[in-house]
């Protein structure tokens, strides 16, 4: 597969699940789309998932869904994924399935939320943070500016408590306030 802006340009995309420390549960290679041919591999089985599915699915909710599928106890278990992964609707299933869940997110796969917008927000001070909670769903969002400006969404971390860290600010380094979720996620 050619994957651009990386320094080998072609090689092999794995959707892996893997403990914090990087020991893979559960690998599925990525073989774009597969026609029917008799035998069926991991990615044969993605793209008849996603057929299956009376609600259509982006691929990264049918990757995520597939992947967790091994996890035997969902509430034992803490998923953080990164913003190619995480989507409002993926985090709202993910919940109903009993797992929790935190992963920084695009903007526009946050369902409306009405955080204030990264332009906004990145021209006020560093640390500075908006949060929503959709009390229906169970779903938090969190924008924080740190110097890109960071958007979470999370269902089972709270969202209103602060730690500090140091950053470093026009030739001196100053303590700001960060969103423990955004901590969690880092670790």
């Amino acid at each position: 597969m050619y994957m651009k802006g990386k320094p080998v340009k072609f090689g092999y995309k794995l959707w892996i699940l893997s403990f914090f420390d990087g020991y893979p549960f559960y690998i599925i290679p990525y073989q774009a789309a597969q026609k029917e041919n008799g035998s069926e591999d991991s990615s044969e089985r993605l793209d008849k998932d996603m057929k299956s599915k009376k609600e259509k699915k982006t691929l990264s909710e049918t990757v995520v869904e597939n992947l967790l599928s091994v996890v035997e106890i969902p509430a034992k278990h803490k998923i953080y994924m990164d913003n190619f992964f995480t989507s409002y609707d993926l985090f709202v299933s993910l919940r109903d399935k009993h797992f929790f869940t935190t992963g920084t997110v695009r903007e526009n796969r946050m369902a409306k939320c009405p955080l204030k917008s990264s332009k906004i927000l990145g021209k006020m001070d560093r640390g500075t943070s908006d949060r929503k909670f959709d009390t229906k769903n169970e779903i938090a969002a969190v924008c924080w500016n740190d110097n890109p400006v960071v958007s979470l969404i999370t269902n089972f971390e709270d969202t209103r408590c602060f730690t500090k860290v140091k950053r470093r600010m026009k030739d001196r380094k100053q303590k700001v306030d960060v969103p423990s979720c955004v901590v969690s996620y880092n670790k």
